[in-house]
């Protein structure tokens, strides 16, 4: 099964809530979750860098990450634009596994792959346990996984 299909479920969901790490790391949390105390269905951790478009146009990128989440951020302010949009697509970048997620509203985020030999890459968890990530190492590569349920 190609990595598109894999990540095919992931369309339609509505991102319910997003976290960014100083340095620019970023989890999208998709789909439906039973309590606030609970994880989402899915969850996405990107950690390449990553930039959030508007209509083609770039508005925040994973550089523009303050050094410190305790004061006020522009950057949350432009990033929690997609809170509550739906994942109309997801396309895989070949043979670099960079991502392109489309968003209702004319967003997109875009991942880019700005080392070959780190293990700066993305990762798709769901609540089962399930893993999909691109590998670590490689840019080109990824791999499938269980872990226990969250």
């Amino acid at each position: 099964m190609e990595l598109d299909d894999k990540l095919k479920p992931l369309t339609g969901l509505q991102c319910i809530d997003l976290r960014l790490i100083v340095g620019g790391s970023l989890i999208l949390y998709l789909g439906h979750r039973s309590s606030e105390t609970k994880l989402s269905e899915w969850r996405m951790h990107i950690e390449p860098a990553w930039r959030l478009e508007l209509a083609g146009i770039p508005i925040v990128g994973s550089f523009d990450t303050p050094e410190s989440m305790d004061a006020a951020s522009p950057i949350l302010d432009q990033l929690n634009e997609i809170r509550g949009r739906r994942l109309a697509d997801i396309a895989v970048g070949a043979p670099i596994l960079d991502l392109l997620l489309t968003f209702d509203g004319s967003y997109k985020l875009r991942t880019f792959a700005h080392s070959t030999r780190d293990g700066a890459n993305w990762e798709v968890r769901h609540q089962s346990g399930l893993r999909i990530a691109m590998r670590e190492g490689s840019v080109c590569e990824w791999f499938e996984y269980t872990e226990q349920p969250d």
